[in-house]
Formats: C-alpha cells, structure tokens, sequence
C-alpha cells in the first residue's frame, strides 16, 4: 500500500499542472509540487486547511463558486482569472479545472482542482495585441500606398493612401 501511495504521489509531483484536491468543507487533501511552486506556499501550510481561509482572494474574486459546483457533482472551467498570493507576492492568470470527487459509494467526497498558470501567455497575447495595433496605425496612417493580397490574388486591404495614389475607392477594388 506504501509503494502505491509513493506511486501517486510521484504521478502529482510531476505534473506540469498544479493539482489540489479538497474536502467538502473545502479543507485542501492534496497539493502538489506546481501548486507549490505556482503559488510560493508549501504543501504543510494548506494541507487541512479551509481554502478561503489560506487564500482569501478566492472568494474576493468568485472562485469560490467553481469549488460549490465541484462539491455538487458538476465540472466546471474558470479562465483567464487573475490572481495574487501575498505570501509569495506573485501576481498572474491562471486557468483553473474543476471536478467533482467520489466514495466508494458514488457520493461527492470532495473536489480536484488542476491550475494552469497561463501568466506567461496572457503576457504574450497582449504583446501581440500592442504589435497589432501599432502596426495597423501604421498602415492606416502610411503616406505609402499599402495593397494586401489573399492566397488567391484577390485584393483583401486598400489603404486610404491607395485610394488617394491610384484613384479608386477600397470599395472599388477589394475582392
């Protein structure tokens, strides 16, 4: 039985994902390594613990329900939510999936909680946003004539500084 506990434990600790599972008073039973490191708070702080109570900003910001709806049978996803732990002073987003635990019997006997931090990519795909903004004020704003093409050669963009150069409307043209 020990091996087997060993075993598991292992399978968590690997995980790129932080995994949590909690109770029906919603007390963490199982925090793994990522969860650690995800958000700067060992496994003997929260295990036994009431979630809201080590983390407060769950409830602040809602994530409390996603918990409930685990505890009465139901699967849930929260994305792109933010998140800040004091303790470690680490801010991000996350994306969180929730699921429902059983007993032997079939009933509810807590909830699995997987946490992607999605910090990083929330921080590219508003980078990419900047680049595409920026770069869309310079097309429309170019003294140059800007001609876009799709893969069949059919006009997909006619700038106003095109229209002023060769005389036809975007309307004109684009198709």
């Amino acid at each position: 039985m020990k091996h087997n506990l060993n075993f598991l434990r292992s399978l968590l600790d690997v995980s790129l994902d932080g995994i949590a599972a909690f109770d029906r008073e919603c007390r963490y039973t199982v925090w793994n390594r990522e969860m650690e490191c995800i958000s700067g708070v060992k496994s003997e702080d929260v295990i036994g613990k009431c979630a809201f109570d080590v983390f407060p900003f769950l409830i602040e910001t809602g994530e409390d329900k996603y918990f409930h709806e685990a505890l009465a049978g139901h699967r849930t996803v929260s994305k792109n939510r933010r998140f800040s732990v004091p303790q470690s002073g680490y801010h991000g987003f996350f994306e969180g999936h929730y699921y429902p635990l059983y007993d032997d019997h079939s009933a509810v006997a807590g909830g699995l909680c997987v946490v992607r931090d999605i910090t990083y990519q929330q921080h590219a795909y508003g980078l990419a946003q900047q680049a595409l903004q920026r770069l869309s004020f310079h097309v429309e704003n170019s003294p140059l004539a800007v001609v876009e093409w799709d893969s069949d050669f059919c006009v997909s963009r006619w700038s106003e500084s095109a229209e002023r150069l060769f005389g036809w409307k975007a309307d004109e043209v684009i198709g």
